[in-house]
């Protein structure tokens, strides 16, 4: 986790912008990062799952609603052994902020589409 928060700082602070935070092509340099090779690991467990769709769903409804109710499905477990999802207290919940900002909406908006022009 430590060089995930060194590889954003080190962008944030070399990245040109005049917003609080960076913009698509920064955050896509640290996604694709050698540095971070444990978010490429994520990203490929969930779109390499037979239930991507479903799995990216699932973490949109997260990241939408901040938590959702825990239940016992295998979509579930498999988000959680991602690591991009905790159970705490029964809810779901994003394991953290930098996985929140790495793996935003537009990611999955954008995995979504990808996967449905290959179905077309």
């Amino acid at each position: 986790m430590k060089l995930i928060s060194r590889s954003l700082c080190r962008s944030l602070i070399s990245a040109r912008f005049g917003a609080v935070f960076p913009d698509w092509t920064v955050i896509q340099k640290i996604r694709d990062s050698s540095s971070t090779t444990h978010l490429r690991t994520i990203r490929d467990r969930i779109l390499g799952s037979t239930q991507s769709i479903r799995l990216l769903e699932i973490y949109r409804q997260v990241l939408h609603q901040k938590e959702v109710v825990a239940v016992d499905r295998p979509e579930q477990k498999e988000l959680l052994l991602s690591r991009l999802l905790v159970n705490q207290q029964g809810f779901l919940k994003v394991n953290n902020r930098i996985y929140a900002f790495i793996f935003n909406h537009s990611w999955v908006n954008k995995e979504l589409g990808s996967i449905a022009k290959i179905f077309k």
